[in-house]
């Protein structure tokens, strides 16, 4: 096996250890997203003309091992993933795939029908779609 030299891993560590001191525990980056637990899986989230689409990678995680809820004006997914040591016969010599419980959350935008959410778990991917509400449209009152 090479050894490969990476000079700026230590770095690139620093800059991540430096940037948590001063974020409040569970906070990832951005304002409206909540994430802590054992390991973080990756999501995107995309805009479409009619609904808001989240894919998250959730490999090995079965759909009875994820909760999804809408509360609030919040989206939470809430999951676990066995540990393979813990499944195996076999002593595990390397163990690189996370493992335990996640929670991310979502600060939703106002414009989503939240009694139409829906999720699907496939290959891997949770996907979950956001249907856009409605426009309200402005209601004229006749003052008596």
């Amino acid at each position: 096996m090479a050894n490969t030299h990476r000079p700026f891993d230590l770095l690139e560590d620093f800059n991540r250890a430096y940037g948590n001191l001063f974020r409040a525990p569970g906070l990832r980056g951005d304002r409206d997203t909540y994430a802590t637990g054992d390991w973080l899986p990756t999501a995107d989230i995309k805009e479409e003309s009619g609904h808001y689409l989240i894919a998250m990678d959730v490999p090995g995680i079965d759909a009875d091992d994820i909760d999804v809820t809408v509360h609030d004006g919040v989206l939470s997914i809430r999951g676990h993933r066995e540990t393979e040591s813990k499944k195996a016969e076999n002593t595990m010599v390397r163990i690189e795939r996370s493992s335990g419980h996640f929670v991310r959350q979502f600060q939703l935008p106002n414009a989503v029908d939240c009694d139409s959410v829906d999720a699907t778990i496939r290959n891997g991917v949770l996907t979950i779609r956001l249907p856009k509400a409605k426009e309200s449209q402005p209601k004229r009152i006749k003052v008596r």
